[in-house]
């Protein structure tokens, strides 16, 4: 019996080594992963910058190879998955593939018959006058995030036909998350313009204390609630003569012993103080909104003009038409600058989409005259009306 022992015990050793010889050696010996599987595809007509990624997974994003057209997805869960194609120059589109465990499934596309991919222009507007320092974004479930541009707006392309969110935040303010439908365009020049508007946070620094105090159009920041105001109560910041009223936070000034705005938004005469002591809107006559002057007897913090069509009027001496920028704002399409922003018929001038580039809305008018704005003139080459532009620098 002693002797047969270290034979049994060899054997057994020898069959433990050989198993594991075999396992190794003979793939059919392997489990078959059944959670994941390949997909294999072939985009016809693909140019360099092709790409595909499964919706939600933009980090496994591979490139189609523009000569072939093919590309490999591993490792994909099981079940439904949609994957984003682009072909690299105009179109994309979502694809609904099957995966199957330890299986490979197919995807051919050609180029040719996908639809134009969408291009969104994006542009944030912060509640209370706040300039847009580097405010992020992103596109839920794709490769579409970044920090938008200092001219306050972001190109989004491409993005395939379909319903999207789109998430944005900024130092100081709430972040938004709201939702991105895109249609696929009838041309690829076709752009839709989207308006980020961001409520100022509820805690820590607030508004425009959180950039760097900068307001846009010459505005003034309060840190105590994170907004900007032509006035602060605690500071000098309406002139001579002017105060600033604590309700509108406008300077005001005193007329016929009651006080009055000074470049406060008004719809007429009587909008701004007693018309009967030369209280007077200075607005173009196709416009809905303007802002508050005098005709004579000009008060503290006003210029007296006599080379206007319009007559002798008092302008104020304070950047006006900085803040309003012809009563408006950023805008990258003619739709911003409507109702909301006072003006009928309002224009976006200056607007470059492809470049995320904003322009400022503008008014319509008939001739200089009606141009209000120190450096805006009358824009008459396609026909009347025209409309208000800024004088190149």
């Amino acid at each position: 019996m002693r002797g047969l022992m270290p034979g049994v015990h060899d054997v057994t050793r020898r069959l433990a080594i050989l198993t594991v010889l075999l396992a190794a050696g003979c793939g059919e010996l392997e489990t078959p992963d059944l959670a994941h599987g390949e997909v294999v595809g072939l985009l016809a007509g693909a140019v360099p910058g092709a790409f595909a990624y499964p919706l939600g997974a933009p980090a496994r994003k591979v490139a189609v190879d523009p000569v072939t057209g093919q590309f490999a997805l591993l490792d994909l869960p099981v079940g439904t998955t949609r994957l984003v194609l682009f072909d690299g120059a105009l179109r994309a589109e979502l694809v609904e593939v099957a995966v199957t465990g330890s299986q490979r499934s197919a995807v051919t596309r050609s180029a040719a018959d996908m639809p134009l991919a969408g291009r969104v222009i994006m542009t944030v507007v912060p509640e209370g006058g706040a300039v847009p320092v580097a405010p992020r974004f992103a596109v839920k479930g794709t490769d579409l995030a970044g920090v938008v541009g200092s001219g306050g707006g972001a190109v989004l392309f491409p993005l395939p036909a379909g319903d999207w969110e789109l998430d944005t935040d900024l130092a100081g303010f709430q972040a938004s998350a709201e939702p991105l439908p895109v249609t696929a365009p009838v041309a690829a020049s076709d752009a839709a313009f989207v308006e980020v508007r961001l409520a100022v946070a509820t805690s820590g620094l607030l508004g425009c204390a959180a950039v760097g105090d900068l307001c846009r159009n010459d505005l003034r920041c309060d840190g105590g609630d994170g907004h900007c105001y032509q006035c602060r109560l605690d500071h000098d910041d309406c002139g001579p003569g002017s105060s600033c009223d604590p309700a509108t936070r406008f300077c005001t000034v005193a007329v016929g012993g009651a006080t009055a705005p000074v470049c406060g938004v008004c719809t007429d005469d009587a909008s701004c103080g007693d018309a009967a002591s030369g209280a007077y809107c200075e607005k173009d006559p196709l416009a809905v909104t303007g802002f508050c002057s005098r005709r004579a007897d000009c008060p503290a913090g006003f210029s007296l003009d006599t080379g206007g069509a319009a007559g002798p009027r008092c302008l104020p001496l304070l950047t006006c038409h900085d803040y309003f920028e012809e009563f408006g704002e950023r805008c990258f399409g003619d739709a911003t600058c409507g109702e909301r922003d006072g003006i009928l018929g309002g224009f976006c001038h200056g607007a470059d989409p492809d470049l995320g580039v904003a322009g400022f809305c503008t008014a319509p008018c008939t001739s200089d005259a009606g141009c209000i704005v120190s450096g805006f003139s009358c824009d008459t080459s396609q026909g009347l009306p025209g409309f208000c532009v800024r004088a190149a620098p």
